[in-house]
């Protein structure tokens, strides 16, 4: 994969990392023995906390206050038994199973059966490494760059490490399929790092004719000149302008599958040209029939559209 780099953009981390106050969470931590308040007095409390800070950061009428919200953080220590499975330990703790997986570092949930302890939050919320260099993997820069101008946050330093906090916040849904999936095994990457689905594959009304018509792909608002990235391996089989599509891409994959990827501004690759999935081919426009920056994008198996959403970031068979 392969992330643009922007020295704005990195200005604007170093500089909010500078700027904002930190706060040092302790070196020891408190030790849950068991994830049963019944049995254990820490785990006890630490429900008792997580129920408080729900209440405050998941209430949805009052703006959260990061400093205050950092200030009451507190981190306890548990040491895995049996049970290494993420998402129920997240599901006894009441907190995202996000919130765990960044405080540790954890870049795929399979990873949590390698770890022997765990670090747990009070507060709902993710921890992203406070710049590109101490990023270890594509999921900690996705964080970073989703969040870049995202000022909601605290720098807390735990174990020696500086994160910037977003009590709240939960994984969106490009960062989930990164987590959940492992990039070996991902079947269609979305073509976009960011964006907004404003249409979705189905029936619906054609924004520009008004005519009622199956909606073959999806529709990914973004930014005018976005880099526009090859879904999966495969070879270009046709490039072209088109009346509805406008300025257009079309690969082939394995499987008799084929991605096409229309509305752009520029073409960024030539036909035949083999490419990887992550590989730049082209940038977000608004060509053809558009009514504004955006990527029509879809997925034609024997030449018959199937719906996206149901295939991106889905284990390959």
């Amino acid at each position: 994969m392969r992330f643009p780099s922007n020295v704005n953009r990195l200005k604007r981390i170093f500089l909010v990392c500078f700027t904002l106050k930190v706060v040092v969470a302790p070196s020891a931590y408190p030790v849950i023995k068991q994830l049963d308040g019944k049995e254990d007095d820490q785990f006890k409390q630490y429900a008792a906390d997580v129920q408080s800070a729900r209440k405050r950061v998941l209430n949805q009428t009052k703006p959260i206050d990061p400093q205050s919200e950092a200030a009451k953080l507190v981190i306890y220590e548990y040491k895995l038994g049996a049970d290494r499975n993420l998402q129920s330990i997240a599901a006894r703790c009441v907190v995202f199973e996000s919130s765990i997986a960044t405080l540790n570092r954890i870049m795929r949930r399979s990873e949590t059966a390698e770890r022997d302890v765990l670090l747990l939050p009070t507060i709902p919320g993710l921890f992203v490494p406070c710049d590109d260099a101490t990023s270890k993997s594509e999921l900690e820069k996705l964080m970073l760059n989703a969040r870049i101008d995202d000022k909601n946050a605290e720098i807390i330093t735990v174990r020696n490490e500086r994160f910037l906090f977003f009590p709240g916040k939960d994984f969106n849904a490009t960062e989930k399929a990164f987590f959940l999936y492992p990039i070996e095994k991902i079947g269609f990457q979305y073509p976009l790092r960011y964006f907004t689905i404003t249409s979705k594959f189905g029936v619906r009304r054609n924004p520009v004719t008004g005519n009622v018509r199956n909606h073959d792909g999806l529709d990914l608002a973004a930014p005018l000149g976005t880099q526009v990235f090859a879904t999966q391996d495969g070879v270009v089989t046709e490039i072209g302008n088109d009346t509805i599509y406008g300025a257009y891409v079309v690969v082939k994959h394995e499987g008799n599958w084929a991605s096409l990827y229309g509305h752009l501004s520029r073409i960024e690759t030539e036909r035949r040209a083999r490419v990887r999935a992550g590989d730049l081919i082209g940038r977000v426009g608004s060509t053809g029939q558009s009514t504004g920056p955006h990527l029509h994008f879809e997925l034609r198996q024997n030449g018959k559209a199937q719906d996206p959403g149901k295939l991106l970031f889905k284990e390959s068979k």
